[in-house]
């Protein structure tokens, strides 16, 4: 449990550090650490920066986070198109 605190603490101050040279907005390490609705707030700012960085980090936090409900990502492939099946079926364009 120590090692997973520790690994929180410096994924959350490094989203602390980003988050102050991208958007100039400070966050309280801490209280990340210490309250849900505040970490579930910093992992927002770090998500609507839309630096592929941050958004790693934050899923970081939301995974390693102990007060934080664990959330399944469900990644969606877009369908196959075969190159031989006709464009339009049954309709006109």
């Amino acid at each position: 449990m120590a090692g997973e605190m520790e690994q929180l603490f410096a994924v959350t101050g490094r989203i602390c550090v980003m988050l102050r040279r991208e958007t100039n907005r400070m966050i309280d390490v801490e209280w990340a650490i210490t309250n849900a609705q505040y970490a579930r707030e910093v992992v927002r700012l770090a998500r609507d920066t839309n630096v592929a960085e941050l958004i790693e980090l934050a899923d970081r936090i939301e995974a390693a986070h102990p007060l934080l409900p664990r959330v399944k990502r469900v990644e969606i492939t877009p369908p196959v198109v075969l190159p031989d099946s006709p464009k339009y079926v049954q309709s006109l364009r």
